[in-house]
């Protein structure tokens, strides 16, 4: 038996909420995507400034003037702010899908969404990419520290 109420008012409030709901899901997603590639350059750049201009031989002051680990473990504090507010990011979508998910359980079956298979893991796909490709940036910029120092 459903929840749903059969009048259309209230149908139609159920689908204006789904739709804000996944507008802001949209929204999120898109802002995640966006300062999440913005965050992995940076602090790529901010970790391998000095590497770079060597390869392309541009002298630069600052470069000059700063040690590399400063730049290394500028980039490292960037990387972990990053994974911050990809973690952040995360939460809000997940709270999000949850809420769009407990209005569609309220509507009758054949209006449904139906999940393809249960999965296992409640991993979200954001979340890994967040881990992962901030835990190789953190590991490179160790490497760097330590190819410069000791080899």
């Amino acid at each position: 038996m459903s929840k749903f109420k059969t009048d259309l008012k209230a149908s139609e409030n159920h689908i204006a909420l789904m739709n804000l709901y996944r507008d802001e899901w949209k929204y999120r997603d898109q802002w995640f995507i966006s300062s999440f590639w913005r965050l992995v350059y940076l602090s790529l750049i901010i970790s391998f400034l000095p590497n770079f201009l060597s390869a392309i031989s541009v002298k630069s002051e600052l470069a000059a003037r700063l040690p590399l680990w400063v730049f290394s473990i500028s980039g490292i504090i960037c990387a972990l702010f990053g994974l911050y507010i990809g973690i952040v990011e995360n939460k809000k979508i997940t709270y999000i899908d949850h809420a769009y998910r407990a209005i569609e359980n309220e509507l009758p079956e054949e209006y449904q969404v139906k999940k393809i298979k249960s999965s296992p893991a409640k991993l979200r796909t954001n979340n890994v990419l967040c881990f992962t490709i901030y835990s190789i940036i953190i590991l490179l910029s160790i490497v760097n520290l330590i190819s410069e120092y000791f080899l």
